[in-house]
């Protein structure tokens, strides 16, 4: 049984590709650029979602951070509404007291 010849060329058995058309070297230099572009890609898609939690991060803080202010606002505004409330009451008193106190001298008789 006959051995068949080995190869050394594998562009040799395709058609329409001449042997000599394409050079080794061109295609591993070439095949190692698209490499090289493809995991640089890769790695600035990696990057850019390490940022982003990184960023978000921050960003919940800086949230947080705001929120806490607004709390401490919204706080010293409600202090502010009561002590408005208690004068508003006060006055309220005084102006019926002296009503009331108005009322009782118009009704003695002199």
């Amino acid at each position: 049984m006959a051995v068949p010849p080995i190869q050394t060329n594998l562009l040799q058995g395709m058609s329409g590709i001449p042997a000599s058309g394409i050079d080794l070297d061109l295609v591993v230099i070439v095949g190692g650029i698209v490499l090289t572009t493809v995991a640089y890609q890769v790695a600035l898609a990696i990057r850019h979602t390490i940022e982003a939690r990184t960023t978000r991060g921050r960003a919940d803080q800086e949230i947080k951070a705001q929120i806490e202010r607004l709390q401490l606002s919204v706080d010293s505004v409600a202090v502010e509404v009561e002590r408005i409330a208690e004068a508003q009451r006060f006055s309220a008193r005084l102006l019926a007291e002296r009503a009331s106190r108005a009322q009782r001298d118009d009704s003695k008789p002199d």
